[in-house]
């Protein structure tokens, strides 16, 4: 397999996949994607950026899809300006 794209949202399930393709099926042109949302916090997008330089992808697409979180916030606490983060 000569190239690949992985979908990298910064989280621990994800990573994994970048680097078992990275790495263990050897691809060679690797390209790394995540979303912007408009999650509430940027360390997601943080965490995906430095994985995928970790990994060795060949670029780090972000795709800005913040225009549609607006029609979700409400009811979501990953959200800005969505519900409150529950204090456990």
């Amino acid at each position: 397999m000569e190239k690949a794209l992985v979908l990298l949202s910064g989280g621990i399930d994800s990573t994994t996949l970048l680097f078992y393709v990275a790495r263990r099926l050897g691809v060679k042109h690797v390209v790394a994607v995540s979303f912007l949302y408009g999650q509430r916090h940027d360390k997601e997008l943080d965490a995906a950026a430095w994985q995928a330089r970790a990994a060795g992808a060949a670029e780090h697409v972000k795709v800005d899809l913040s225009v549609l979180g607006g029609y979700f916030s409400e009811g979501s606490a990953l959200l800005r300006g969505g519900a409150p983060v529950p204090d456990l």
